[in-house]
């Protein structure tokens, strides 16, 4: 797996483009768009008439939920 830019975990506010969200979540486009349909994952800002992206911190903290999501709740039990 390629490992992030330290740039990522600035502790400035940081935008991403879709291509970068796309290499962070592991997610397609459309993916993305789907959940975001849904409420499921960050919406972007609109940086320009064309153009959004998504604060590194709302993509950094929704992958962090759904790994917590993902964490088995019993794993003494799980050997």
């Amino acid at each position: 797996m390629e490992r992030l830019p330290q740039q990522f975990f600035s502790p400035q506010p940081l935008l991403l483009r879709l291509p970068a969200v796309m290499q962070i979540t592991g997610l397609p486009r459309s993916t993305i768009y789907n959940l975001m349909a849904t409420e499921q994952f960050p919406k972007p800002l609109k940086v320009s008439l064309r153009a959004v992206a998504w604060q590194a911190a709302d993509v950094t903290q929704w992958i962090a939920t759904r790994q917590r999501a993902h964490q088995t709740p019993n794993a003494q039990a799980v050997r």
